[in-house]
């Protein structure tokens, strides 16, 4: 079966500029594959800096990769205009780290939704706006909030206001960046139990980037861990998260304490 979404030694790096009209290079990633099948979820770990942001915007084709490819249901996205990708951006949406910041201050919670609905052709407006409504209604939201802007509505409920936004081109992956992390801890549990139950009814491939390995444990099969722009160690989850190999995946999954028997997000 071909994988949903691959990467295949992708590769960034940036020109940096030295005093003296020198110039350096920094490799932000370096060399990464993996595969990403249907409905299957993916955990990308590191410190700060490793590299998992940018290798987000390289496979959203937010930014141009260096070396490598990116493959989309067989295709190879890295080649093509932005005119040739708009078409393919309905089949990968983000969720973003900060809810708040991602939102158009000036559009009310529905205008946001039906913006996004400008990808899916063929829809007029009382159809979107019928869509608007179901949207929220699938993430756990009244109706009303519709009509309210981001900053009349708390960050857990903007959060799920920005997983409607995200579903509404009904796209075939969402790459998730550290959408917990700005959230009270007695949310983030509802917020993931939310993301595996519209994945359970969608079959949604996620690729889940956070700092949070009890998170990441709960939710994905696979694992990336990167440092410095690499990936270090990956594998199935039970493998990395059972018997780590490298010192570094070792010294996170002691730092967070984490205890594989028994691990589940906050509730």
């Amino acid at each position: 079966m071909t994988p949903l979404l691959s990467a295949i030694e992708v590769t960034k790096q940036y020109r940096l500029r030295r005093p003296g009209w020198r110039t350096a290079m920094l490799t932000a990633v370096d060399h990464v594959s993996f595969d990403l099948e249907p409905g299957e979820t993916l955990g990308i770990v590191g410190e700060s800096g490793s590299g998992k942001s940018t290798l987000g915007r390289c496979i959203l084709h937010l930014t141009p990769v260096t070396a490598g490819r990116v493959v989309l249901e067989g295709r190879d996205i890295q080649a093509l205009s932005e005119r040739q990708m708009l078409p393919l951006r309905r089949k990968m949406q983000m969720v973003f780290q900060n809810p708040l910041t991602s939102f158009n201050p000036m559009m009310t919670i529905g205008q946001a939704l039906m913006d996004t609905m400008r990808l899916m052709p063929g829809l007029d407006d009382k159809h979107r706006q019928q869509r608007v409504f179901a949207l929220l209604e699938q993430v756990q939201l009244d109706s009303r909030i519709a009509n309210l802007y981001p900053h009349e509505i708390s960050g857990g409920q903007l959060q799920r206001a920005g997983i409607a936004r995200a579903l509404a081109p009904e796209p075939a992956m969402l790459f998730l960046d550290e959408p917990t992390s700005a959230l009270d801890v007695s949310i983030q549990g509802q917020i993931v139990n939310l993301l595996l139950d519209l994945q359970k009814d969608r079959g949604l491939a996620y690729i889940f980037v956070s700092h949070d390995l009890r998170v990441v444990h709960y939710l994905a099969q696979h694992l990336l861990v990167m440092r410095q722009g690499q990936v270090v160690e990956q594998g199935a989850k039970e493998a990395v998260f059972g018997a780590p190999q490298h010192p570094y995946t070792q010294t996170l999954i002691e730092a967070a304490h984490l205890h594989v028997s028994h691990v589940s997000p906050a509730t």
